[in-house]
């Protein structure tokens, strides 16, 4: 069977909720949504409370000692229908003992320290299953009105643009094709069901040193499922019963997430001109052409020094010598300097993050 017929991509609304939640318990390790972390300053004091109790069940981690989910939390919806409350409806179905081994009990969280504060709902897990899943179902349903359903609603409509843009690219390119696109820590093999997913990331992003890579099987059915608060993280499940699968950020995510490499003519005007002497020497020419001979002690340096100085300025195109008799006179390029504020901007603040910022003009 093509490996194509068995996958799916899918998301949902708890599943992103939780992610946020994490993001909020661990927000050293995700820089790209801090806006995020600012605004939920202003959750109510109780919520917040709820939310610091239950940071370890939420993925928060001591440094280097990588991050997980309890699968319960974390499992990949089988497709989009499902609402916000039929996620909290499969939580509270979960049964006492499920609920006892995968918060309370999974060796990726028992082994744990935690804080005192954190350590109540832990315990409640192990004391008294139906209550925890009561309380950690109240949190979510507080932390949805409060703030994610709008949350929700602005999100929403981009990954389901994410899942069409990848559904389509599955179709044409294949398995391997569209693997090939999820970043450099997902490496396909081309013609076979299987690619090697490199579980680690930045160790102040929550990597564990001792990680080591996945091989991952496309059987039956494995679930992509793209997210906005998962970077950079890549949230996976490879055994069952739960569903397998594994998280991807979506466009509009490796767009902010992308190195802003500055234009290289940008960089190089910027850095012809930042500099006390070059700057001097720029303001002796707006006046008129010059030679190395009469602007050496208007600037008060020698002339081997200016003609330094010079070459830099020439080279980044902000000047431009003409020879007059035995006299190398330099001019001014206006029309180079001019659009650098307009460029600096652009680059700065680009209005379409995938349209690179314009260039000085050579």
């Amino acid at each position: 069977m093509d490996p194509v017929e068995s996958v799916c991509f899918s998301y949902g609304p708890l599943l992103e909720a939780v992610f946020s939640l994490h993001v909020l318990v661990e927000p050293q390790r995700h820089p790209l949504h801090h806006p995020w972390i600012r605004q939920m300053r202003q959750l109510p004091p109780s919520l917040r409370r709820e939310i610091a109790a239950h940071a370890a069940v939420l993925g928060a981690s001591p440094p280097g000692a990588g991050t997980a989910l309890p699968d319960p939390l974390g499992r990949f919806p089988a497709d989009t229908s499902a609402s916000f409350h039929d996620g909290l409806a499969d939580l509270r179905a979960l049964p006492a003992e499920t609920i006892t081994a995968e918060f309370a009990e999974a060796p990726a969280f028992a082994a744990r320290p935690e804080p005192e504060h954190t350590d109540s709902a832990r315990q409640m897990a192990r004391d008294d299953p139906p209550a925890f899943i009561e309380r950690l179902c109240r949190l979510l349903e507080d932390y949805w009105d409060a703030a994610f359903e709008k949350e929700w609603l602005r999100v929403e409509p981009r990954l389901a643009d994410s899942v069409s843009e990848a559904g389509r690219l599955l179709l044409t390119a294949g398995l391997t094709g569209f693997v090939d696109t999820l970043g450099p820590r997902v490496r396909g093999y081309p013609g076979r069901r299987q690619f090697d997913l490199d579980v680690t990331c930045a160790p102040q992003w929550g990597s564990a040193a001792d990680l080591q890579n996945t091989e991952v099987m496309v059987t039956d059915t494995f679930t992509f499922v793209p997210s906005a608060f998962s970077w950079p993280h890549i949230w996976y499940s490879v055994d069952a019963p739960w569903s397998i699968g594994m998280t991807y950020d979506p466009s509009f995510v490796t767009r902010q997430a992308r190195p802003r490499i500055p234009p290289t003519d940008l960089v190089s005007v910027l850095r012809a001109c930042g500099d006390d002497v070059r700057l001097r020497t720029l303001r002796w020419i707006a006046e008129r052409p010059r030679s190395t001979q009469e602007l050496a002690p208007l600037v008060g340096i020698t002339e081997s020094s200016l003609s330094k100085h010079l070459h830099q300025l020439t080279e980044s195109g902000v000047l431009e010598p003409h020879r007059d008799g035995q006299y190398v006179l330099y001019h001014l390029r206006r029309e180079r300097l001019r659009p650098l504020t307009e460029s600096l901007l652009a680059y700065l603040d680009p209005a379409d993050p995938e349209q690179p910022p314009r260039p000085v003009r050579p």
